[in-house]
């Protein structure tokens, strides 16, 4: 079963916008899908590709991103020194930007972006399940995303009742052991791979 729901996030992911990460979570109860939620921006506001766009070409990935005054507001605030005034119009590579710096002035500023603007898949799931009428109590659906869930998705999820929570890759920028700890203040179990996540990857 969870082979099959791990395959079905896997799909569902791809309708994610965001040029971050593709997530997607899906909420089981009594091997029975209940729904279904993946990242990105609500309905009828700007999507993630419309701002970052990564753009691979063989070993080599290019980094894109349409400034505007908050997102340049951001690039001074940390210490990105521009090398350009940045173009409200269009597009620009990085690299005119930041030189080979192009990865982490588009990290950075992906991540403050997201964290404004953008929805988890986990609490798209939840909106998912209220707009469906689900009444099953939370504490006996199983939760699975295809990556680790955050701090305030976990903290939300543990204040809806979830007790368990199974993911197959850890979050890059989580600590796994820091992950184990707030799962276990937050009485919420956590798998790996199948097997319980003991604060390692």
């Amino acid at each position: 079963m969870e082979k099959l729901i791990f395959e079905t996030l896997a799909t569902w992911s791809t309708q994610s916008k965001c040029q971050g990460s593709h997530v997607a979570a899906a909420a089981v109860h009594n091997n029975r899908l209940l729904g279904i939620g993946y990242n990105g921006t609500p309905r009828k506001t700007r999507n993630c590709d419309e701002v970052f766009k990564k753009v691979v070409n063989g070993d080599k990935t290019e980094y894109y991103i349409l400034f505007d005054s908050e997102l340049d507001k951001w690039a001074a605030e940390g210490n990105f020194n521009l090398k350009i005034m940045p173009d409200y119009s269009a597009m620009r590579n990085c690299t005119d930007y930041v030189g080979d710096k192009a990865k982490d002035l588009f990290n950075y500023l992906h991540g403050k972006w997201s964290t404004k603007y953008e929805v988890h898949a986990e609490m798209n799931l939840i909106f998912n399940l209220l707009k469906q009428g689900c009444n099953i109590p939370m504490d006996q659906v199983v939760i699975y995303t295809n990556i680790s869930p955050c701090d305030q998705c976990l903290k939300n999820l543990a204040g809806l009742g979830v007790k368990e929570i199974h993911f197959k890759e850890v979050y890059w920028r989580s600590n796994p052991a820091e992950l184990y700890q707030a799962a276990k203040r937050l009485n919420i179990n956590l798998f790996y791979k199948g097997e319980p996540f003991l604060g390692s990857a």
